[in-house]
């Protein structure tokens, strides 16, 4: 989704996030948290001190991709979780790739959770 040290989507991911977004439209969510993970690979640059930053630009991008894409912006939160919630170990390009990414949480309004009667 994302390379090493930046926040930049990549258009692989942009399909991903398009056909999510797409079928969020009529889904009738409560909110839709998005949130940024990091590898473990230490960053210190101007624009990402650290990898939390790194990890919430990430999130922000994609809540912008999404309001691109028509998504309301009041249904999105933004959160960044940097190096702390790997899926893999960090030992290889592989397992680093695989920790920078987002994940979705998604909340469901009560209206589209409750069973019709």
């Amino acid at each position: 989704m994302f390379n090493s040290g930046d926040a930049a989507i990549q258009k692989n991911g942009e399909k991903w996030i398009k056909l999510f977004g797409d079928t969020l439209k009529t889904a009738g969510i409560k909110e839709l948290r998005i949130e940024g993970h990091s590898d473990s690979s230490p960053i210190q640059s101007k624009v990402y001190p650290s990898n939390w930053e790194l990890s919430a630009a990430r999130s922000s991008a994609v809540v912008r991709y999404l309001v691109k894409l028509g998504i309301e912006p009041k249904l999105l939160a933004a959160v960044g979780y940097a190096d702390s919630r790997p899926v893999a170990d960090n030992k290889s390009k592989e397992s680093r790739a695989k920790n920078r990414r987002i994940e979705f949480t998604v909340v469901p309004s009560i209206a589209a959770a409750t069973p019709a009667i």
